[in-house]
């Protein structure tokens, strides 16, 4: 798993990275999966348009509370939990 963190209004970069090295193909002995890990964005038009990408490429984790530098620890957390409990 390759866990990365991004901001809601980024999403030329995120494009820009599933285009590039995110797009390499699993070999023999691993599977790679990277997701983008954001919170909620304030912007209603943000917040659609990442409903949108979600549905697009599957590869956002979206999480239920505001995207801001206050709340990068329980990014961080809530990722390290999704890791261990769900990505089995």
């Amino acid at each position: 798993l390759i866990a990365i963190f991004s901001r809601p209004e980024n999403f030329v970069k995120r494009q820009l990275i599933r285009s590039t090295w995110s797009k390499y193909p699993a070999n023999d002995n691993f599977t790679v999966k990277c997701l983008f890990i954001l919170g909620h964005s304030p912007n209603e038009a943000t917040q659609r348009q990442l409903g949108q990408e979600r549905g697009e490429h599957g590869d956002l984790i979206l999480f239920p509370y505001d995207d801001t530098p206050g709340n990068r620890a329980k990014k961080l957390r809530d990722t390290i939990d999704l890791a261990f409990n769900t990505l089995k």
